[in-house]
């Protein structure tokens, strides 16, 4: 009988780890950081038409997209809208084939520091990606502004920073075709936190694990 009191005991505390883990946030999983590699080596501009690309894998366990930090500024005074998007992986040679899900940001140009060090962070995101895939942050001009220049208006542009850090996964274009790898990286960095289903699951096993051998226990 007391075997049995204990068993029901075990079982009912995983059954409400699983709920509490479930709830909880997971120990955050830093998947891609260069962001204290050397000084910056140039930066790329991106536009409505052009974009920036910078790849990054998962782990062996689920995870979900919790943070990114990208070094982008706003060096020419540029105004309207940008975005951050997660591409996968399937275009040719491994460079971005399409978008997954919607974009993680959207904000104004303006809000955008013209300093070359700032660093845009974007948290408490819930992202879901799969294990041991690789993707790509995607910074892109959605509704950037026209700018004054000498010859007639300008397409507006922001900045993401480059670090000469290997090997490259950064990719230069739009949905139409993308070149690269080129020979640098963007500065960058994603955290992930484990799905909470992957740690129930985990738990839920071993309860039910620890209830056949009960009864097989009891037969004998």
């Amino acid at each position: 009988m007391m075997r049995r009191e204990h068993l029901q005991m075990v079982v009912r505390a995983c059954g409400v780890a699983i709920a509490c883990l479930t709830a909880m946030p997971g120990r955050a999983e830093v998947l891609f950081d260069n962001l204290n590699a050397p000084q910056p080596n140039g930066s790329v501009n991106f536009s409505n038409t052009q974009w920036g690309a910078q790849k990054f894998m998962t782990t062996t366990s689920g995870t979900s997209l919790s943070l990114v930090s990208l070094r982008l500024w706003n060096p020419n005074s540029t105004t309207g809208g940008f975005g951050i998007e997660v591409w996968d992986a399937t275009g040719p040679s491994g460079a971005p084939g399409s978008p997954v899900g919607n974009a993680i940001y959207a904000g104004l140009a303006g809000n955008l520091s013209n300093d070359s060090s700032n660093i845009l962070t974007v948290s408490n995101l819930s992202f879901a990606l799969q294990p041991n895939t690789a993707y790509f942050l995607v910074a892109l001009g959605t509704s950037l502004d026209d700018q004054p220049g000498g010859f007639g208006p300008q397409p507006g542009t922001l900045a993401w920073n480059m670090t000469d850090t290997s090997p490259s996964g950064a990719f230069d274009g739009n949905s139409s075709g993308w070149a690269g790898p080129v020979s640098q990286n963007f500065y960058m960095k994603v955290e992930a936190v484990p799905e909470p289903s992957t740690v129930a699951m985990a738990l839920a096993g071993l309860a039910c694990g620890g209830s056949s051998l009960f009864r097989r226990r009891r037969v004998r």
